[in-house]
């Protein structure tokens, strides 16, 4: 693939599966993790999903989780945060 077709670094890669963590809503680069979370779909393994948390940051990864609220009310908000987080560009690296 020529360097002009591939994706630009920061466009998230949806439902990627991360080894020794398992499947992730979004993986932004190579380490940047988000998860997208909900009260419908959560409620009952936030353990689990702690764990994976803790798994991913052992493995070198950066996990920031959103609630529906910061997705869907105070977006503008979050992705001010998220452009942030991107422009450091360490999401780039492992």
């Amino acid at each position: 693939m020529s360097r002009s077709a591939q994706p630009h670094p920061a466009l998230p890669a949806a439902l990627r599966h991360v080894p020794g963590v398992g499947r992730v809503d979004l993986l932004v680069g190579e380490s940047l993790i988000i998860e997208c979370d909900s009260e419908e779909h959560h409620a009952g393994i936030i353990d689990k999903d702690r764990r994976r948390d803790m798994m991913a940051r052992r493995l070198g990864y950066t996990v920031v989780r959103l609630s529906w609220q910061q997705v869907w009310c105070t977006w503008e908000e979050t992705r001010a945060f998220l452009a942030d987080l991107i422009r450091t560009r360490r999401h780039l690296m492992r």
